[in-house]
């Protein structure tokens, strides 16, 4: 004859919190993987990003130009440039790079914004030390200056004297 075992002891709390929660997990695993195949054009991972992208593709800030002629030029101690912002967002600072012969002076803030649709004169100054300017690095930064558009950035090579 079978003899049949009554043990009514069940699962202990500290076991039944861990299988709820593997559980909650791999359901919403299930889900999100059900709903990246229904919706291919959203991207879960990246969306912070994709905000950052949008903004950053609004700035439009150039070297203004007069008589086909960019103004900017290098005196003895400092570079001189006038900025337009030809966009429809506010550009609240500007982050520059000079690189020179010798050394490269990188400058985090110009303290220069440039409202929509304005124009701004910068004098960004430089050490004698970096010797002859090979190149000059603008990066506009945006939103409270949290965004640097690394990807709008003015560079230019050959700055001719004042």
């Amino acid at each position: 004859m079978m003899k049949i075992i009554h043990n009514k002891r069940g699962i202990t709390p500290l076991n039944a919190t861990i299988l709820l929660v593997v559980m909650s997990v791999l359901l919403g695993t299930v889900v999100m993987s059900i709903i990246e195949k229904q919706f291919p054009e959203i991207n879960f991972s990246n969306t912070g990003e994709q905000e950052i992208k949008k903004s950053c593709d609004l700035v439009d800030v150039k070297i203004t130009k007069f008589q086909n002629q960019e103004l900017i030029c290098s005196r003895e101690n400092y570079i001189d440039i006038i900025l337009e912002n030809n966009a429809n967002i506010n550009v609240d600072d500007f982050q520059t790079s000079i690189i020179g012969e010798k050394e490269t002076q990188n400058f985090n803030s110009l303290n220069l914004a440039l409202t929509k649709s304005t124009s701004g004169r910068i004098k960004i100054p430089y050490d004698q030390k970096t010797g002859k300017i090979i190149k000059i690095k603008i990066t506009p930064k945006i939103e409270h200056n949290k965004i640097t558009c690394a990807e709008k950035a003015i560079e230019r090579e050959n700055i001719k004297n004042c």
